[in-house]
């Protein structure tokens, strides 16, 4: 079994706007407590914002190749990201195409209850069957302790380079590698395509 753990933002959608501040928020290493409210006032801003008609672009490249991944029945979807039940609710319609599996968002709750029924108003896509909630923030590597208790190989996809490091310390593969150059989504998808061929 092959499972992707995938970012949303910067990854599976894009914009050179909205991506200034969760781009910020990365770079905030001193106080997780700093980057939750600085993500919490992006989601507000981003609510806004998306109300008078700013959108993002789906890479759809790579919703393709994973969708087809998961045709064969051997792979699992697992997106991880940063924002909360509201600032998924800002962006689902965006990659409602994506056949993904599990949803792990920020939350603060304890980890031993992280597991819950989202309400169907926030989840219309019938695909994500369990959904979770971290009260930790990427880089901290406690984002990554649901996935330790799945034993199949697993790749971290992401764009946030310190998260990137302490998933590979962690003992996951990792995707892009440090060093490698990517300058469109079709390379994007070429070279992950042929590191989970590995797998």
């Amino acid at each position: 079994m092959r499972v992707f753990a995938i970012d949303i933002d910067g990854i599976i959608i894009k914009n050179k706007l909205l991506n200034v501040f969760p781009n910020t928020a990365k770079k905030v290493k001193a106080n997780h407590l700093i980057k939750r409210c600085a993500l919490r006032c992006f989601e507000i801003l981003e609510f806004f914002l998306i109300k008078f008609g700013l959108k993002y672009e789906i890479n759809e490249k790579l919703v393709l190749y994973l969708n087809s991944a998961k045709d064969d029945g051997n792979t699992l979807i697992w997106i991880i990201t940063d924002r909360s039940r509201f600032g998924i609710k800002n962006v689902l319609k965006f990659f409602k195409t994506l056949r993904y599996d599990y949803l792990q968002i920020r939350g603060i709750l304890p980890s031993i209850f992280n597991r819950f029924a989202l309400m169907e108003k926030y989840i219309k896509n019938p695909n994500c069957a369990i959904v979770y909630k971290s009260p930790y923030v990427k880089p901290q590597k406690e984002v990554l302790n649901n996935l330790k208790f799945i034993n199949h190989w697993t790749i971290v996809i992401d764009d946030d380079r310190n998260f990137l490091k302490i998933a590979e310390e962690e003992g996951f593969k990792i995707f892009p590698s440090e060093g490698l150059y990517i300058n469109d989504d079709k390379t994007f998808v070429d070279l992950l395509q042929k590191k989970s061929a590995l797998a």
